[in-house]
């Protein structure tokens, strides 16, 4: 073969040229197929403050949810799928007045939180247990047809899970605060997005036989149904129910009285009682606590009488008829607990403060009688400078002034304590037995402070360690709402497409230089 010949020459710079195309092609797609399997790259959130793309909470209940995965999943016979049903150029059902503006915007948001949750959870257990679908009429209009027909999906409905023969749906309405929709539009929602609690509820409630369940006591003036309803929203969203319990007598306007604790109670909660329970309702309370290993959380008040002293000095708890005095920790009516007990789970990872109205002591009772299966702890308190804070025992007339005479305590004045019951000792077996959790306030568990500071970790951390099935999630924090937005002065196609021209400019630039370099050498 001569490659001084000018046409032999020519045919193997042809076919070198060929050769370069074709494995710039091959190269191009095999980087695009290694990047859509998630076991061959890693992915980092580079937003402030984020180690990965979902919370850290979410991590974990996907990391519960894998574990009860049966043993035959796989990638094409997924345990869980999650349906996309909400096209991104929707704009709600043609008989909605005006469309709904923000279905869009959600729909391109739970695409991305699909993305982060799919690769989650193939780093979790990567035999294929979950699957994500975009199942609408754009994409897979059959299956969303057959959604439309048994489950009576409609334009508002943003997820189908489908766990075997369990089915959950997430409508719209379910991502974002309404509120902040109406005001702002599509805006609004973005910014008020909460498609991952959504989202890991319904994973949730399809994935076990029930939710679980906290009954909360009514009839004696506890928070109502309103005031709770920010409790109620953050508890449904992690697939865990709030129901009413009427232990008392029958009433108007309340659940029909139960003789006990219903059997498949989980937790018991007392949000803020103002008038007192009686004889018969704490003997109730008390054999669900010892002969059931019951948990409870109880929220008291200053200036209230729940009558609940004997059932706490049998669990070593003493709650002071006093009001806590920290001016060094209150502005604006708002007062905070600067100390937290860092030896104890429930407040390890408390970083920030708990933010009440107003609180009383809870404290351990030393005067309770020892007993070898019983611990009890503090988890927070006040200032510990003397003469700064301390409880006020006569809170009625101000100004406060400390008087240990009249039965003032000294600071640091604890506002919550925890005590836990360790069964089977006499069988020389540790088993976790009762809990009782006292905390001096039932602030925190109000619509009003629930989102302040430290109060939701604190009440989702203390209601995890009640929960016997989620003490995993016990000291992993919620997720911070921190949002992102490109804010322009003219509609965002407009400005995307002058950005895409700008920066299409710099390439362009490059070619044309190319193009002249290369007919200036073929003139020369």
């Amino acid at each position: 073969m001569n490659f001084d010949d000018f046409k032999t020459v020519r045919r193997w710079n042809a076919i070198n040229r060929f050769l370069q195309i074709v494995l710039g092609i091959t190269l191009v797609c095999a980087l695009n197929y290694l990047a859509a399997r998630s076991s061959f790259h890693a992915r980092w959130n580079i937003a402030p403050d984020a180690a990965r793309a979902l919370s850290l909470e979410s991590v974990k209940q996907l990391e519960a949810i894998a574990r009860r995965a049966p043993q035959d999943t796989a990638p094409a016979k997924p345990w869980v799928t999650v349906h996309l049903t909400l096209a991104e150029g929707d704009t709600g059902d043609a008989s909605d007045a005006g469309g709904s503006p923000e279905l869009p915007a959600l729909a391109r948001l739970l695409r991305e939180l699909l993305d982060d949750t799919r690769y989650a959870a193939s780093k979790i257990k990567p035999e294929g247990w979950l699957r994500v679908e975009r199942t609408n009429q754009r994409f897979n209009a059959g299956l969303y047809n057959k959604f439309r027909e048994q489950y009576g999906i409609g334009a508002r409905t943003a997820l189908v899970v489908t766990c075997r023969d369990r089915v959950r749906t997430v409508e719209a309405g379910e991502l974002y605060d309404a509120s902040l929709a109406a005001t702002g539009g599509a805006d609004g929602a973005a910014r008020s997005f909460r498609g991952e609690g959504a989202l890991l509820g319904a994973l949730l409630a399809a994935t076990t036989s029930r939710p679980a369940r906290i009954y909360r006591t009514v009839g004696h003036r506890e928070h109502s149904d309103e005031e709770l309803a920010s409790l109620d929203l953050r508890l449904r969203s992690r697939n865990i129910a709030l129901l009413p319990l009427n232990l008392g007598a029958a009433a108007e306007g309340l659940p029909p009285p139960v003789n006990e604790v219903p059997l498949d109670a989980d937790a018991v909660l007392l949000a803020g009682p103002r008038s007192p329970f009686s004889p018969a309702e704490t003997e109730k309370l008390r054999r669900y606590l010892r002969g059931r290993n019951g948990r409870v959380l109880v929220c008291l008040d200053p200036g209230t009488n729940a009558r609940l002293e004997d059932l706490f000095y049998d669990w070593g708890v003493l709650s002071d008829d006093a009001l806590l005095y920290d001016p060094a920790s209150t502005a604006g009516g708002v007062t905070v607990s600067p100390l937290a007990n860092r030896e104890h789970e429930l407040t390890r990872k408390l970083h920030s403060h708990l933010v009440f109205a107003k609180a009383r002591p809870v404290r351990p009772d030393p005067a309770a009688p020892a007993d070898e299966t019983l611990s009890v702890t503090w988890l927070l308190a006040s200032s510990p400078e003397r003469g700064v804070a301390w409880a006020e025992r006569d809170y009625v007339l101000e100004p406060f002034r400390f008087n240990p005479e009249r039965g003032d305590m000294e600071p640091p004045v604890s506002i919550a304590a925890a005590a836990e019951r360790a069964a089977g000792l006499r069988m020389k077996l540790s088993v976790t037995g009762g809990r009782l959790l006292v905390v001096g306030t039932s602030d925190i568990l109000t619509r009003k402070f629930l989102g302040m500071q430290g109060n939701e970790f604190f009440v989702l951390n203390a209601l995890n360690w009640l929960l016997a099935e989620r003490s995993q999630l016990v000291g992993v924090p919620p997720r911070p709402l921190a949002d992102f937005y490109l804010r322009t002065s003219r509609p965002p196609r407009e400005e995307i497409t002058a950005l895409a021209w700008r920066f299409a400019l710099f390439p362009a630039g490059a070619l044309v230089l190319g193009l002249l370099v290369s007919l200036w050498r073929r003139n020369t």
